[in-house]
């Protein structure tokens, strides 16, 4: 299974206390990230796409980001690639409105709570490449470890656990909140043959063996 694994985006941060200029500059910056992940995404012609929390920074999202997210995805469903984005604390599910209310394209499956998904990805020459197992954030303060709620994988294919969490000890974390905070020695047994994380912005890999990653 081919994968992309991005996360905290922070789409629309706000910026404050910079001039307009710069936080339109900063604002684009953001999006161009994305879309450039998008590009690499179809250049490599992955199965699917993992988004890992904080997609966007707050519950307001502008309309002009709006139509950029929607097509941005579009394109990766145009290509026949999945797209799984569980949430995080900057964008937790449980919030009615704003941007976890839009009209995703079928390519998108989004975990927005504690209920653990099992998502099949397609592979390039047909049948299940592998599975996504995802878990969201439902709340903006999630204290729980959400990684203890994955089932352990049981069947013979590739399976990868998504989630947004503070891994203790990690690089960075210090300087992050300790939301869903999780334990690598836990991860590194949990059966999954990777994880793609959330959360701590300091891109790291955590254990070779299984690939763990920020």
């Amino acid at each position: 299974m081919r994968f992309l694994h991005v996360a905290d985006v922070h789409l629309d941060t706000s910026f404050a206390g910079r001039s307009e200029a710069v936080r339109q500059r900063l604002r684009e910056a953001s999006r161009e990230a994305l879309r450039r992940a998008v590009d690499v995404a179809l250049q490599e012609q992955v199965d699917a796409v993992l988004i890992a929390g904080d997609l966007f920074d707050g519950e307001r999202l502008s309309f002009e980001t709006e139509r950029f997210l929607i097509g941005q995805v579009g394109r990766l469903g145009d290509h026949g690639i999945t797209v799984v984005y569980a949430t995080g604390n900057h964008d937790p599910g449980s919030v009615s409105g704003g941007p976890r209310a839009l009209q995703w394209p079928p390519n998108v499956v989004t975990a927005s709570d504690a209920t653990p998904k099992r998502i099949a990805i397609s592979g390039r020459g047909g049948g299940i490449a592998g599975h996504v197992n995802a878990v969201g954030h439902e709340t903006a303060r999630e204290e729980r470890d959400l990684s203890r709620l994955l089932p352990r994988p049981e069947g013979e294919g590739p399976e990868v656990g998504l989630l947004h969490t503070q891994v203790r000890a990690s690089a960075g974390s210090e300087r992050h909140e300790s939301y869903a905070p999780s334990d690598l020695s836990y991860l590194r047994r949990a059966g999954y043959d990777y994880w793609a994380l959330g959360h701590v912005h300091v891109p790291q890999e955590l254990s070779a063996d299984p690939p763990i990653w920020y």
